[in-house]
């Protein structure tokens, strides 16, 4: 029995493994059969532990692949393989890092290889990667950001769309300062500063297979 499973508590097992019909009647998801639980989750475990020998191992998956919660079960090994890919990223170190003899000493992760964190970095930046093309439209805008730390020149490339989802708010004509905006200036020259912005960002539309050539120059 792996240390994740030992985590589960009976109430997120249960709401795993059964659906609660009405007030005390709960139905198992595994045999399809009716159960009930006055207090607590005794019977219900009882039950679980008589016919099904391996519920454990089943709600750990069951957390895993839809957590119906929404509870954030995360096993021990998941969690001290991002913990290393976060400490070595966000500070910058190198990969080899994670061999020395003094990190393993005083660090209380799971050890980890330096080829093992390289490839768990790597499935990150690919299921970002797929994410990121998923998500984008055909065409979006490109906005390039950059800063000086430590001597040292970053750019931050941002891909920047319209998201109908993201735009359901209330209309601008609406907004009680948008009115107040408009009674001060007049219309035209309220207007100009948004066609100047839309002329602007005319040319930075463009498309994914653009975006990654530009990237990988950058």
């Amino acid at each position: 029995m792996s240390s994740s499973n030992k985590s589960l508590t009976n109430k997120l097992v249960v709401s795993l493994m059964f659906t609660n019909n009405l007030g005390e009647e709960y139905v198992c998801l595994t045999c399809s059969k009716p159960c009930k639980s006055a207090h607590g989750y005794i019977n219900l475990i009882t039950h679980l532990r008589i016919n099904h020998p391996t519920y454990l191992e089943d709600a750990g998956r069951a957390a895993k692949d839809r957590n119906s919660l929404r509870l954030p079960v995360i096993d021990e090994a998941s969690r001290s393989i991002f913990r290393w890919c976060e400490w070595v990223v966000m500070n910058r170190l190198p990969l080899s890092s994670v061999e020395r003899k003094m990190t393993r000493k005083n660090a209380s992760l799971t050890p980890i290889a330096k080829n093992t964190l390289k490839r768990y970095l790597m499935r990150i930046f690919e299921s970002v990667e797929a994410r990121v093309a998923e998500e984008l439209p055909s065409t979006f805008g490109i906005v390039l950001d950059g800063c000086t730390f430590s001597g040292r020149h970053y750019i931050a490339i941002f891909a920047v769309f319209n998201d109908p989802k993201m735009c359901r708010g209330t209309p601008a004509q609406d907004d009680p300062d948008y009115r107040l905006l408009h009674s001060t200036h007049s219309c035209r020259s309220f207007n100009r500063p948004l066609r100047n912005a839309k002329s602007r960002s005319a040319p930075c539309m463009t498309t994914w297979r653009s975006y990654r050539a530009l990237r990988t120059r950058v």
